[in-house]
């Protein structure tokens, strides 16, 4: 008996040794920060999320292959006379990978990459197509007030004077940011695991279709936690 313990502990030691070597990952931080000039005055907002990939098409898994999920918060701009800009999480966890598509060599994967970001610690500038959605809200205290905004016409959204300057995506070690989105908006909590309009699941009969497409994750990962 104690020598058929032996081996099965042995076998399972090597199972997880071969499962460690073949289980690629790897993790990083980037810092995405807006710069808004509103009637001449600048103001800014940013925000630390990290990031993690693994490569699991090794494993004799069902659905292995490429995985993405993402840890923080979305970036806030206070524009002032309770205005407020809020950058999404809805691509976060791949967010970086169309910026520094310069470091994608060869057969590099998707792990591969993150580790040569994290190493080299690149910053780039976005241009407006490669931003997150960007919504604000009407009334701060209702949900449903959410509007989108176009990225080359802040105007449009919060009038004459208001527009943004830059946003810079950089690879940081900076710890992750939180709690910012809730002190803001506060009511994320009670929202999730709903979305914004309080349906369960977004469906084309919404009333409110932006509403309807967000949910509380949408703003930090921390909610529902």
């Amino acid at each position: 008996m104690k020598k058929v313990t032996l081996i099965t502990g042995c076998l399972l030691a090597a199972l997880t040794v071969w499962i460690l070597a073949v289980w690629d990952r790897a993790s990083l931080r980037y810092k995405l920060t807006y710069v808004v000039e509103v009637k001449g005055e600048v103001r800014s907002g940013s925000s630390v999320v990290e990031i993690r990939t693994e490569d699991t098409s090794k494993l004799p898994i069902l659905g292995r292959g490429f995985g993405f999920s993402a840890t923080g918060e979305a970036v806030v701009v206070d524009l002032g006379d309770g205005r407020h800009l809020f950058s999404l999480l809805n691509n976060a966890a791949t967010l970086p990978f169309e910026p520094f598509t310069s470091h994608f060599r060869g057969n590099d994967t998707a792990v591969d990459v993150v580790r040569s970001l994290k190493s080299e610690k690149p910053s780039i500038r976005l241009s407006s197509d490669q931003l997150p959605i960007l919504v604000t809200f009407s009334n701060l205290d209702n949900p449903l007030s959410v509007r989108r905004i176009n990225p080359e016409n802040f105007a449009a959204t919060f009038g004459a004077g208001v527009r943004l300057q830059r946003v810079t995506l950089e690879i940081t070690e900076e710890p992750v940011t939180a709690g910012q989105v809730e002190a803001v908006l506060p009511w994320l909590e009670s929202v999730w695991p709903n979305m914004l309009d309080g349906r369960r699941n977004q469906t084309a009969k919404a009333t409110y279709r932006l509403a309807n497409s967000l949910g509380a994750n949408s703003f930090s990962t921390d909610i529902g936690r």
